[in-house]
């Protein structure tokens, strides 16, 4: 992951945007902007301060497409 960012509403705290930015290889293939569809991308979101996840998003590529799933609750809590 490159970077991360996230925002809330100023008018409503119930709205977050997360924005992620991962970077593919570019350096040692020419296949920048392509996802391996073999590689899951989660977003762990604490929101209580105890340093455990609350909420995980979830996103992973198939041909042209980006699918996400959640935020939901995680199955096992670490």
């Amino acid at each position: 992951m490159a970077d991360f960012y996230g925002f809330e509403s100023p008018s409503n705290p119930d709205n977050t945007v997360f924005i992620v930015d991962l970077q593919t290889n570019v350096l040692e293939d020419l296949t920048y902007g392509t996802f391996d569809e073999n590689v899951l991308t989660e977003i762990n979101i604490d929101t209580n301060n105890d340093l455990i996840e609350d909420l995980v998003i979830q996103a992973i590529p198939r041909k042209d497409t980006m699918y996400f799933f959640g935020p939901a609750i995680p199955n096992t809590l670490r």
